[in-house]
């Protein structure tokens, strides 16, 4: 496996923060890659964060309707549509170059995957990988969504989807599994299985954490070593929370260019 020479990753673990701080330090994590770091992070208040390059719903009636059931919008750094953070389990993944130079971004795609499908069994779950475009039937607006990638099934449904984007010789990834049904979930009609449902019972969100390390500790054959970010990262961070991701300008007109 292209990531298994990451013999020791970094963890980070956030509680509740804005949606603009958190896709600040996922950015910023990414950007000064230097280590291979894997977050898991919730979102305070709740929030939809859209693809980097999609639309605003609606315009400002959309942002309206969010606000008043309070509800943060946010634009991503990486890709896709829209997804709702409640009642989610969230992380992203930096991995950087090594031996073998920067790892694709399919290569990416499928080994996280198969972290992620580790992790669900260890919660007694059973999925699989469905690669972008084994179905075609996709919501416009809704949910992580790429030209190509990876997406988690279970029983036919969409348990955890994927986002990505290169800075430089980093691969940033996102994705998420639901815990239990959101309040508006139902009403952004993403196709996806929350966990409660999938496993027939609650799970909490240290019990998928807790899963989560063991699953990437297992496939990848890597130690998880808690950590925090660095000085420089979280200064990083901060600018880019005030100057980008909190701002106006970046949620309605997002990246003018696409990556190459």
């Amino acid at each position: 496996m292209v990531l298994k020479s990451s013999r020791q990753v970094r963890l980070l673990v956030d509680g509740r923060l804005s949606g603009a701080r958190n896709m600040a330090i996922d950015e910023a994590l990414a950007l000064l890659a230097t280590t291979p770091t894997l977050r898991a992070y919730r979102f305070g208040p709740p929030a939809v964060t859209l693809g980097r390059f999609q639309a605003v719903p609606e315009g400002a009636s959309y942002l309206e309707r969010m606000a008043a059931s309070g509800i943060d919008v946010v634009r991503r750094p990486t890709g896709g549509r829209a997804i709702l953070h409640q009642n989610d389990f969230t992380y992203s993944a930096v991995f950087t170059s090594g031996e073998g130079g920067t790892p694709s971004r399919e290569d990416v795609f499928h080994e996280v995957a198969l972290c992620i499908v580790e992790t669900l069994c260890d919660l007694g779950i059973g999925a699989r990988m469905a690669e972008h475009g084994e179905h075609e039937e996709h919501e416009a607006e809704w949910c992580f969504e790429s030209a190509f990638g990876v997406d988690i099934e279970c029983r036919g449904r969409k348990i955890c989807g994927s986002a990505q984007r290169v800075f430089g010789e980093a691969i940033l990834q996102h994705g998420s599994l639901y815990l239990d049904d959101a309040p508006l979930l139902a009403a952004a009609k993403c196709g996806f299985i929350t966990l409660r449902d999938a496993g027939g019972r609650d799970y909490a969100w240290e019990e998928v954490l807790a899963a989560l390390v063991r699953g990437f500790e297992k496939t990848l054959g890597a130690e998880l070593l808690p950590g925090r970010m660095t000085d420089a990262e979280g200064k990083l961070a901060h600018s880019l929370e005030l100057e980008k991701y909190g701002t106006e300008q970046w949620l309605k007109d997002g990246c003018a260019e696409r990556d190459v």
